[in-house]
């Protein structure tokens, strides 16, 4: 049985003007995170990602201490799409195994998996245009700062 669509926040169910007229759900409120340290069995690629982007998403009040592992799946994955990108340039998109089939790379499976696997956790965190206006709701409406409208738009 499929699970249904996902459920918006109570944020967005306010945004819109609750048209259901049901009880908006209270959800838990998480302090902002600091990001310093990424946990350490992420490969180097993955921790680059994690400092490259951790300011970014600490400025935007969008990391909470809830999204550690979270976040650090979402570098994971990067990492591991450049790792295939890489080896698929390197090899080619066509592979001929040892009986001499021709079949697509398996570097390029890997390349598909880790792709969509990275824009769902890059979309828990408005890495993704579709998903960017969404957690500007979840901020409470509060007024951007001229950088935030910058990175995320006005």
């Amino acid at each position: 049985m499929s699970p249904g669509r996902k459920r918006k926040s109570a944020a967005e169910h306010q945004a819109n003007g609750n048209p259901s007229r049901r009880e908006i759900r209270q959800e838990p409120k998480f302090k902002p995170g600091k990001g310093e340290m990424p946990p350490d069995w992420l490969d180097d690629g993955a921790k680059n990602l994690w400092h490259e982007m951790m300011p970014m998403l600490e400025r935007t009040k969008v990391f909470t201490e809830a999204d550690r592992y979270s976040f650090a799946m979402y570098c994971l994955h990067c990492s591991a799409v450049r790792r295939a990108t890489l080896k698929l340039q390197e090899c080619g998109d066509i592979y001929v195994n040892t009986n001499g089939n021709v079949q697509p790379s398996p570097y390029d499976t890997i390349l598909r998996q880790h792709s969509a696997l990275m824009h769902k956790y890059g979309g828990e965190f408005g890495l993704t245009p579709a998903t960017r206006s969404k957690v500007a709701l979840a901020g409470g409406g509060e007024k951007k700062s001229a950088e935030e409208a910058e990175m995320f738009g006005d």
